[in-house]
């Protein structure tokens, strides 16, 4: 079972681009826009930068991130790659073998915003939880596809 979530990456990359687009030409015409709504230039300027900020930390606190997952009959294979945390780790491979996985569980922030993954499994005798993954992107149909995987991974191996 093969589950991952470019379409949805790739439709954040484009509306986060037109959104951008759409503030550029905003910043372009600036007093052809500040003419015809009358507005204070000092308003435009505080709603333009507080537009920016927004946009931004909501990017931020979604926590975007290109997820791969690939359930065989022998082993868990999951491939990731945030896009805005440059200072923890960006990016991964997490191999884990049916034998080894133990539990995972699914998190929630931010009012649903941000969504986590969570693996735990045993490596050389030691119980190991592996760095939160995020699956924010993901759709719903395929959250709930990949809970029903990972379930049926890890009852196999039970």
């Amino acid at each position: 079972m093969e589950i991952n979530n470019v379409n949805n990456v790739k439709r954040f990359h484009i509306s986060g681009a037109i959104f951008f687009l759409c503030l550029s030409v905003f910043a372009f015409f600036w007093r052809d826009i500040h003419e015809l709504l009358g507005r204070p230039t000092f308003m435009m300027r505080v709603g333009f930068s507080s537009t920016i900020l927004f946009a931004m930390g909501l990017a931020y606190i979604i926590n975007p991130a290109y997820f791969y997952c690939e359930i065989t009959n022998r082993k868990l294979t999951i491939k990731y790659f945030k896009f805005f945390r440059y200072w923890k780790n960006t990016e991964g491979i997490i191999e884990i073998y049916k034998d080894e996985i133990k539990d995972y569980q699914f998190f929630s922030h931010n009012y649903g915003l941000t969504k986590e993954l969570a693996i735990t499994a045993r490596q050389q005798g030691q119980i190991v939880t592996y760095s939160f993954i995020s699956i924010s992107l993901l759709s719903k149909k395929d959250r709930l596809a990949l809970a029903k995987g990972l379930e049926d991974f890890i009852r196999e191996n039970r």
